[in-house]
């Protein structure tokens, strides 16, 4: 029991590479040439002195199941913390290294190796014996994000169509334009250690320079303003088909300035609403964490021959050295279309019937003396890049104060859309290797999720 506080320990470790290094985020292959921004790993121990949790926040794009689940591994084999109460989580830059071989970005396992070492070190070092009292925040915020699929005027589907198009008929769907957080603050409630939650791409840069993008200046305004050290840990909300980009305007909107311009808007955000955090007295935590099966992605025979007709046409086709992203693809251009083609073989390759994916919830429940309708908080893990309308299901359950979803949560799934999505096209219903999961799977996990917040209030682990 706590009496209202919580212990914690944080580590911030540079991981910025040392040299250059393969970039994933986009189709083409891309080696970095320079450094505008540091990277960093972010982690945060928290402890009530009978459970204990652990949150693992690193700069990159993404990282696969096989990589998460070693570093638990690991991590629980040399600490008090257990693989179930460890969480590991990208924030999504596509300005960072490679730790898994995306379309023609290449693995570089060199790094991956020195990071988890890096990682490992740092939690064995953590003590969660710093008392604190924990507040939380939940505001909303115009602009700065926006749904990226758009129905066009001609009738197709487009993610990322061209800005200020007199084509553009209306978003396919909504916005989530909810920052969450959970800040915790030494004992004379300044904040020390901020665990923030926003549902949009981390894509403003473009280029081959390495860069913790928007996240990173976000962290930087918030330390100035409020003159402080103070560690804020990205993490992104469902936000498969939410990005930053303003579809009204045809003005670039694709550079290191953007990044700033986002960043320090969400920076401002953040420190206004510290103004008004609510208290989170905390009873306990505790957490429960399991694996469901889902079936793998149904695809279509007649694609997969027309693929491994054009692929075999084009063997010989000369890769382009533009970077090549979701708009090249709305764009029709042809050696996007190749690519996913190559992808989709690759997939059909290496194909499983179905796939075990992990589940994870952390609650934080309060101390009711004084506040007998005091409501609990959840953190939860998903694995992979659901879209913004299971965010929104899940962010409703009843019964919660707060529901913090994470994606890109212990492992990495592709894009998780609803099956309603996928009738109606664009670039993040393709099938590749990544996204391999049934066109069930949103609803699966929702509904999944859904039974495990209805036993975490009832302090049950999960269901079955």
């Amino acid at each position: 029991m706590t009496d209202g506080y919580l212990y914690i320990d944080w580590k911030k470790i540079d991981i910025t590479p040392r040299h250059p290094v393969s970039m994933a985020g986009y189709f083409n292959s891309r080696v970095s040439k320079g450094v505008l921004d540091p990277l960093y790993s972010r982690l945060l121990g928290i402890s009530d002195k009978k459970h204990s949790f652990l949150f693992i926040q690193i700069d990159t794009c993404l990282l696969g199941y096989e990589y998460a689940k070693s570093l638990r591994l690991k991590i629980a084999s040399a600490t008090s913390f257990t693989y179930d109460s460890i969480m590991v989580f990208a924030s999504h830059i596509h300005t960072g290294p490679a730790l898994e071989a995306l379309f023609e970005a290449k693995e570089e396992t060199e790094y991956k190796n020195w990071l988890e070492e890096q990682i490992i070190s740092s939690a064995k070092s953590l003590s969660p014996e710093y008392k604190c009292t924990t507040t939380t925040i939940k505001t909303t915020y115009k602009n700065l994000a926006s749904n990226r699929r758009w129905f066009m005027k001609d009738g197709r589907l487009l993610t990322n169509p061209p800005k200020g198009s007199g084509q553009l008929l209306k978003p396919e769907g909504p916005v989530d334009r909810e920052l969450q957080a959970i800040v915790f603050n030494s004992p004379g409630l300044i904040p020390e250690v901020i665990l923030v939650n926003i549902s949009n791409h981390t894509d403003t840069i473009d280029g081959d320079m390495i860069s913790a993008d928007w996240p990173g200046f976000m962290e930087r305004k918030v330390q100035r303003v409020l003159n402080s050290n103070i560690m804020v840990i990205p993490s992104i909300a469902p936000a498969g088909n939410i990005n930053h980009f303003d579809f009204s305007s045809p003005h670039p909107q694709t550079s290191y300035a953007e990044a700033e311009r986002i960043g320090n808007g969400y920076g401002n955000i953040l420190v206004s609403a510290l103004k008004k955090a609510k208290p989170l007295n905390v009873k306990e935590i505790f957490f429960t964490a399991g694996e469901i099966t889902i079936p793998s992605r149904e695809v279509d025979r007649a694609e997969i021959e027309g693929a491994r007709s054009s692929v075999n046409k084009n063997a010989n086709k000369i890769a382009s050295s533009k970077n090549l992203t979701a708009e090249d693809l709305a764009n029709e251009i042809s050696e996007v279309k190749l690519i996913f083609q190559k992808e989709l073989l690759k997939y059909v390759e290496a194909r499983k019937e179905k796939y075990n994916i992990p589940v994870q919830a952390l609650f934080f429940l309060p101390d009711k003396k004084g506040d007998k309708k005091a409501r609990p908080v959840s953190v939860i893990s998903i694995p992979g890049e659901p879209f913004v309308e299971i965010g929104l299901k899940l962010k409703r359950t009843r019964g919660y104060k707060m529901i913090v979803p994470i994606s890109l949560a212990n492992g990495y799934y592709g894009y998780i859309p609803l099956k309603k999505h996928f009738k109606h096209g664009g670039y993040e219903v393709l099938t590749t290797p990544f996204n391999c999961l049934s066109e069930k799977a949103g609803s699966i996990l929702v509904k999944e999720y859904k039974k495990i917040l209805k036993a975490g209030i009832k302090h049950k682990t999960i269901p079955g």
